[in-house]
């Protein structure tokens, strides 16, 4: 593991513990959001558009851009979270052209209980400003889970509820 990331890890590990239904925007007040950006991003595009189940967590994330010379890093907090992709909040207007690492760092289910960090590979699909939240909100969709990092996800999903279903497929006969 390299030092930048030691250092992103670092910096979420030292945070004193917290609840998992935190209200994110109140860290951001003072600023504001609006609008979708980014050619990959099509004008019809919603959140109802993914796959795959949407959790409404509030977790750290960390965003560490690779490809810069000093690997900077940026911190937030998670505002929707599938297996496929997350949304993030933070006081900053990012834009990634290519693949970054997130750190997710959901609180430990129990108390004395060990947080479990998961490291993704991801590309960001959008950055977005909302009044709602008063912050910047970054769409990124997974690309590769380090270790057992899916695995983690899955498992740690499995103790909340969905915000969104799948669609169902119309069967045409």
């Amino acid at each position: 593991m390299n030092d930048f990331i030691k250092t992103a890890l670092a910096d979420i590990e030292d945070d004193p513990a917290e609840r998992d239904r935190e209200d994110p925007s109140k860290e951001y007040a003072g600023l504001h959001h609006s609008g979708l950006s980014g050619k990959d991003v099509p004008k019809h595009f919603s959140a109802n558009h993914r796959r795959a189940l949407r959790y409404a967590v509030n977790w750290k994330i960390a965003v560490i851009f690779e490809d810069q010379e000093h690997k900077p890093t940026y911190h937030g907090r998670t505002h929707d979270l599938s297996l496929t992709g997350t949304g993030m909040l933070t006081a900053t207007n990012l834009s990634a052209a290519t693949p970054v690492i997130i750190l997710l760092a959901p609180p430990a289910l129990y108390v004395g209980h060990r947080q479990k960090l998961i490291e993704i590979k991801a590309r960001q699909q959008y950055s977005v400003y909302s009044g709602e939240t008063r912050c910047w909100r970054l769409g990124f969709a997974f690309l590769e889970f380090k270790n057992n990092g899916f695995n983690v996800l899955r498992e740690r999903l499995r103790h909340h509820q969905p915000i969104t279903r799948v669609p169902a497929v119309k069967m045409v006969f």
